[in-house]
């Protein structure tokens, strides 16, 4: 018989202990994970160990995670967002390739429309529902299986996305799946708004606060990274290390707020905005920069040290109230491998060359090796 609930119901299969153990096994698939690309997946290994599901598809409200995930601002997540009509797979398990990761799936008349709204998990055998709408959202989907669950995933008044479990077999989930699902949907939801606070925790360990580029140790991870990726390929790669010129006078006769402002500003508008769309550039001190350049050559990486030096004399310090043109650069260029096989002799002989620059007049650009 096909079961006609509008929701899923409270009701405690018989079997509790094993369902509770089955429960609990699923359960520790899903809180060991905190890393939102491992997450995503392991949610839909539970969902198939407790239901024998075989189609899997966890779709993602990607505004509401990261409201609710928001360090800077807890609670926000109580106020409902907006039902969007779009959803972000986060992941899949039995269905086509079109459905990956990343991509997006419209919701408007599904049945995953009207569980966002009402906030209601649905279980569905067949093409038939006791409730006209649903029902009615059946007959304009055919590509629902003949079994399904869709659940809600909520978490402090926000639907962080929906779980949709099915099998090509009407009667294959029941009631007693549906419960456990249930159960499993506040850890679940949980887990989302854990791994969007970790992901948030760890952006933060490296980025620099005040310019939103990486950091020291972001600078240090990255930089190791790209040597790595550079020894595998074969491919050449520079390092920019660069130092601002009179900015001392600039907190000193302006004040740190100020130079604050200056620094912002030139690491926006004169180092990120003079880079290109897969450079690195860093802040690694205080008014000190770092910007790695994959796979470029010594002749371009010049090109892109010269564009920052411009850039940094006309920055439009005058917003800030520094005059135009005080603050300069100098930099100083190393190209790896031929520079150093370690990040250490890399970083070494980069800074080498930025000092020659400063000690030859400042605002220019010297390049390690030529004495």
């Amino acid at each position: 018989p096909r079961v006609r609930d509008a929701s899923i119901g409270a009701g405690r299969a018989p079997n509790a202990r094993a369902d509770l153990s089955a429960i609990m096994r699923a359960a520790r698939l899903v809180v060991r994970e905190c890393i939102p690309s491992r997450l995503h997946p392991a949610i839909l290994r539970a969902a198939a160990l407790l239901s024998g599901a075989t189609r899997l598809t966890l779709l993602l409200n990607l505004p509401a995670i990261e409201a609710a995930g928001r360090l800077d601002t807890p609670g926000r997540g109580s106020v409902p967002l907006r039902a969007p009509s779009v959803l972000a797979v986060g992941a899949r398990l039995g269905l086509p390739v079109r459905l990956r990761g990343g991509s997006t799936v419209a919701v408007s008349g599904t049945v995953t429309e009207w569980v966002l709204h009402h906030r209601r998990g649905v279980l569905i055998n067949g093409n038939d529902h006791p409730v006209p709408e649903i029902a009615s959202r059946l007959g304009r989907n055919p590509d629902v299986p003949g079994s399904a669950i869709v659940l809600p995933l909520v978490h402090g008044g926000q639907v962080l996305g929906v779980l949709c479990v099915g099998h090509h077999t009407p009667g294959s989930l029941t009631s007693r799946h549906a419960s456990g699902m249930r159960d499993l949907a506040p850890i679940f939801a949980t887990s989302l708004v854990n791994a969007q606070r970790f992901a948030a925790i760890a952006g933060q360990s490296v980025s620099d606060p005040l310019t939103g580029l990486f950091n020291h140790g972001g600078f240090d991870q990255r930089l190791r990274e790209e040597l790595e990726r550079s020894a595998r390929s074969q491919v050449s790669g520079a390092l920019i290390m660069l130092d601002l010129d009179q900015f001392k006078h600039v907190n000193d006769t302006y004040g740190h707020l100020t130079g604050d402002a200056v620094i912002r500003l030139i690491a926006t508008k004169a180092i990120k905005g003079q880079t290109r769309s897969y450079d690195v550039p860093c802040r690694v001190g205080g008014d000190e920069f770092a910007v790695i350049l994959p796979h470029t050559s010594l002749s371009d990486a010049l090109t892109v040290a010269e564009r920052i030096r411009q850039a940094v004399m006309n920055a439009p310090t005058d917003t800030v109230g520094v005059p135009v043109g005080i603050v300069g650069a100098s930099l100083g260029v190393a190209v790896f491998p031929a520079s150093g096989i370690s990040a250490n002799d890399l970083v070494a002989r980069a800074d080498q060359a930025m000092y020659r620059a400063k000690n030859l007049g400042r605002n220019r650009i010297q390049v390690s090796g030529a004495d």
